[in-house]
């Protein structure tokens, strides 16, 4: 995480800042000053330091906050299930091939499977992002609804279409939740193979920062672009003012040669 914290633009920036401030302070400096020229690029890297730490102790403490969170709650989360005759409860991720999986109202589905006793109806918004109930009921019903020819009793016309939820499916998908009935499914997929489990498995490959930080991010880039410029175009006018008093100082006039003692440095 303190990586992660020195990983930014304007931190990058300063640090290499204060390494040029303290390269130029401490070959330029007199010898009397050079005990403490080195304050100054000093005082910048400490500040890089200290802004970064103090980021990734923060980012650290949400963290352990939030797993610990998680945790206790995944700890308290419990099914019903029938394995080898026997029903018993346990925890969701224990879960094997196999099992007969005990379904009621309100149940988050933690494993994908098919239904051998219902129906029910299943609320998949939370996978497809349509709020319409899903009908589930055995394989043999199904089929036997799918191959009647008359539809009407099963279907609805929405928008001038057929509403593909009207016939009844016997798949349910992990991640989804019992919105009404009760029943038994067999457990087919579990664990990171199930739909839930592909689904966290691919949000844990995303870049899990917001919209908000990547615009303050790029904020941040266009703030140090200016800042460079701004930064070089003084650099360049100070070595000008200082190319310019060394040679006043050494009594040379750009324009007619070397001064002589009784023009003066000020003309």
């Amino acid at each position: 995480m303190f990586a992660g914290a020195l990983d930014d633009f304007m931190l990058k920036l300063l640090a290499v800042c204060a390494v040029v401030s303290i390269t130029v302070d401490m070959s330029m400096a007199k010898p009397e000053d050079r005990a403490h020229a080195w304050i100054d690029g000093f005082a910048i890297a400490v500040a890089v330091l200290v802004v970064s730490g103090v980021g990734s102790v923060v980012d650290y403490k949400k963290e352990v906050a939030f797993f610990e969170k998680r945790n206790a709650t995944e700890d308290e989360k419990s099914i019903d299930i029938i394995r080898n005759g026997e029903r018993k409860p346990i925890h969701p991720r224990h879960i094997l091939v196999g099992d007969l999986v005990c379904l009621k109202v309100g149940d988050q589905i933690p494993v994908d499977g098919i239904l051998v006793e219902g129906p029910l109806g299943c609320d998949e918004s939370a996978m497809t992002g349509e709020s319409d109930e899903c009908h589930k009921d055995i394989p043999s019903v199904c089929e036997e609804k799918s191959k009647r020819d008359d539809l009407s009793k099963h279907q609805t016309m929405k928008a001038g279409g057929v509403n593909k939820h009207a016939l009844p499916s016997s798949v349910i998908q992990s991640g989804c939740s019992v919105s009404s009935g009760k029943g038994k499914m067999i457990a087919i997929v579990v664990g990171e193979d199930s739909s839930l489990g592909d689904i966290e498995r691919k949000l844990e490959q995303d870049d899990d920062k917001t919209p908000l930080y990547h615009k303050l991010d790029k904020i941040a880039l266009d703030i140090g672009k200016l800042g460079t410029i701004f930064a070089l175009l003084t650099f360049h006018a100070l070595m000008i003012r200082f190319i310019w008093e060394g040679l006043i100082d050494r009594n040379i006039d750009l324009f007619g040669g070397e001064k002589g003692p009784e023009d003066g440095c000020n003309d």
